[in-house]
């Protein structure tokens, strides 16, 4: 059986489209729908709260793919760690 290839933090780090691109198009269109929304209808208590959710939408987005990368690199230290000398 072949050896498998070492895992590092540069093989860890990937894209994945439906995530990286679909998603983040979404959630800028959706920004960019409230934005729209409140210049068109004013400053209105569902304007406002539109624009407000998108945004923490956004920044959801935005921490899960920080926390994945922290929790990418958790694995490769303990990986490391684990390994004999």
């Amino acid at each position: 059986m072949a050896e498998p290839k070492p895992q590092t933090y540069a093989n860890l780090a990937r894209y994945v489209p439906l995530f990286h691109f679909v998603l983040a198009g979404i959630l800028l269109a959706n920004v960019v729908i409230a934005g729209r929304h409140v210049y068109y209808q004013g400053l209105l208590r569902h304007t406002v709260w539109e624009i407000v959710m998108a945004l923490a939408l956004v920044l959801i987005f935005l921490f899960m793919r920080a926390l994945q990368d922290r929790v990418s690199r958790l694995e490769e230290t303990l990986r490391l760690q684990s390994e004999p000398r």
